[in-house]
């Protein structure tokens, strides 16, 4: 008796190792692994040098969206000298700005 495919059998859809399209086709992904990356970094130095924090000092998986928006004024306020209501205000009209159709809360 044969024993049936098992649903979960992973089959290649590339092709050979040899052909050329997936050599291009894996180059492409590297690239553009190379460039996240690099994005990655530049993202996670802008916002060391903007809270002066670590970037791996906080989750901010586990944060809601107001959370995350106080611990942003939080950083404004000590980074750039401001009141913590001034920091606020300005967290909230750039969340507007850059989420349009988020409503405010």
């Amino acid at each position: 008796m044969s024993r049936p495919s098992m649903s979960t059998e992973l089959r290649n859809p590339m092709p050979d190792a040899t052909d050329e399209g997936l050599r291009v086709y894996c180059a492409a992904l590297e690239r553009r692994l190379i460039l996240l990356s690099i994005r990655d970094i530049r993202l996670r130095s802008v916002l060391e040098i903007a809270t002066g924090q670590s970037y791996d000092s906080f989750d901010p998986r586990d944060m809601s969206y107001e959370e995350l928006m106080e611990h942003v004024a939080q950083d404004m306020a000590r980074g750039l000298d401001l009141s913590i209501q001034d920091a606020r205000d300005r967290v909230a009209q750039n969340s507007q700005a850059a989420n349009p159709s988020r409503m405010e809360l």
